[in-house]
């Protein structure tokens, strides 16, 4: 329904582009069974933090985010909303 500038940036997507994206797909590959546990998750509790959650850019790029999300109600419709932050800083080894 919505996709904020800041993650358009982040990974270089359209705004199009990511409306028709479910969440685990804007993982690499071999993260698309941990993404769809974290949304299995999310769906049940509601919520969810995950940690180092991997990215993938349009341009093939890895990235690492803390992702949090909430599922609320709009009238009869349940909403998810979504924040990723770039920890991908974190990841990288100190020099």
């Amino acid at each position: 329904m919505s996709v904020n500038t800041y993650i358009k940036d982040l990974l270089g997507y359209t705004h199009r582009e990511l409306l028709r994206k479910k969440l685990w797909e804007l993982g690499f590959l071999e993260d698309t069974i941990a993404n769809q546990r974290g949304f299995k998750e999310l769906l049940g509790k509601e919520y969810t933090l995950l940690y180092d959650l991997a990215l993938q850019t349009k341009d093939g790029r890895r990235l690492y985010a803390e992702f949090s999300s909430t599922v609320y109600m709009v009238g009869q419709k349940k909403m998810l909303q979504c924040t990723l932050r770039n920890a991908s800083e974190k990841k990288k080894p100190k020099k």
